[in-house]
């Protein structure tokens, strides 16, 4: 049973993503990377066997920052051991409490296959 939030994060881009959010005071998509982090249970950092050990140790640091519950998986290719994802009972709705007063208006519309009739 999936009931966990679950973010993938490529490690490998981490810190330009994260330069980008810097950069930018606007909401954008790059600061929904921060806050897609934040509200996980679960992230997944993909391509790590790109990353020199100390890389990895600092991308993981920052994910730590961003998100202290989450739990942090490595993985390449997107591998990962399902059990890692499922049946983790990691999900409260407590935890977001409060995230649709927080959403982020950044003007677009939702595409035709999404708007309810």
């Amino acid at each position: 049973r999936l009931d966990t939030c679950v973010t993938v994060v490529d490690a490998m881009e981490f810190f330009q993503n994260l330069d980008t959010v810097k950069l930018n005071e606007k909401k954008t998509y790059a600061s929904l990377f921060l806050e897609q982090i934040e509200y996980a249970n679960v992230v997944v950092l993909n391509k790590t066997d790109l990353l020199a050990k100390a890389q990895l140790a600092k991308v993981q640091e920052q994910v730590g920052i961003v998100n202290a519950r989450a739990r942090v998986v490595t993985a390449q290719h997107c591998r990962i051991d399902l059990a890692q994802v499922l049946d983790t009972r990691l999900y409260r709705a407590a935890d977001f409490e409060g995230f649709g007063a927080a959403a982020v208006d950044i003007g677009l519309a939702e595409p035709d296959c999404c708007v309810q009739k």
